[in-house]
């Protein structure tokens, strides 16, 4: 499959989803009841989190938001990690496959780049109060692989100041260098913005930042965004601990620790049920 083929697939497996839910969808693939695209009601400080944040998930009464698409990355990452946001986080740390403590799940935290007004915005924040936590910063994807929207660089105001790149020489030569040319399907710029703000805030590999996105079998699509990945992360090893894993896995490594419960009936029905032959 290739990235619109991938794209139409997952469309239409939500849509197959909804349909099997007896959930009413606009032609535009957003529900009317937010509480239709989600596990189960947002918890209240999520809500505030996420209408706090810049990406107009919630909308307005008249104009549902983001959030009420069918495929929105927003209600994927709610959808499988807010219910860990009142639990131990252990089992969700070793899903990941990162060692460590957390006992703080936050969303849509925003992080100043230095650079202009605009800060940068983190899907999930995984935090631990001890001194030796590691921070964990999760960028959501869904759809956004297999979609064709140009991806903006990073304007030329990342590179007038020079302490931007503080810690981060390499990526600075790659970012100055690259111009994004190397990656179709990976928004490698948004994420050099969101190491230039993570590193402002936390120092040089003192914050793990993993790019959490969903896989689709059999797609060629699928196959370089992975590609991409693995080279994206050589190319920041020395300053960045950058993570990538696919939703596919994590759910895979979660399903001992949750088998049994409608969370995982509802999360493997919609989203991991197996592929048809």
């Amino acid at each position: 499959m290739d990235k619109a083929t991938s794209f139409k697939f997952i469309t239409a497996t939500q849509r197959r989803w909804a349909a099997s839910c007896e959930i009413a969808v606009a032609e535009n693939g957003r529900v009317f009841n937010l509480e239709d695209n989600l596990f189960a009601n947002l918890q209240p400080q999520t809500k505030i989190e996420i209408s706090e944040g810049d990406g107009d998930e919630f909308g307005k009464p008249e104009t549902p938001g983001k959030m009420f698409s069918l495929w929105s990355s927003s209600a994927l990452a709610c959808n499988v990690l807010d219910y860990w946001r009142e639990r131990p986080l252990g089992p969700l740390l070793a899903a990941l496959d990162i060692a460590g403590h957390a006992e703080t799940l936050r969303f849509e935290q925003k992080f100043p780049t230095g650079v202009g007004s605009r800060p940068a915005n983190l899907d999930v924040f995984i935090g631990s109060s001890r001194p030796e936590g590691v921070p964990i910063l999760i960028e959501s994807k869904f759809t956004e692989p297999y979609q064709s929207r140009k991806k903006e660089w990073l304007s030329p105001s990342y590179f007038r100041n020079e302490t931007t790149w503080d810690r981060l020489a390499a990526c600075k030569t790659f970012a100055k260098d690259s111009g994004g040319a190397k990656f179709a399907q990976l928004d490698a710029g948004q994420l050099l913005k969101h190491i230039v703000a993570l590193t402002r805030r936390f120092g040089s590999r003192r914050f793990i930042l993993l790019n959490l996105w969903y896989d689709v079998e059999g797609s060629e699509a699928a196959n370089q965004h992975r590609n991409e990945l693995v080279q994206f992360s050589r190319l920041v090893a020395d300053e960045v601990l950058f993570r990538a894993e696919s939703y596919q896995n994590l759910f895979r490594r979660l399903s001992p620790h949750i088998s049994g419960t409608a969370y995982e009936a509802y999360l493997r029905s919609r989203y991991f049920a197996p592929t048809e032959s």
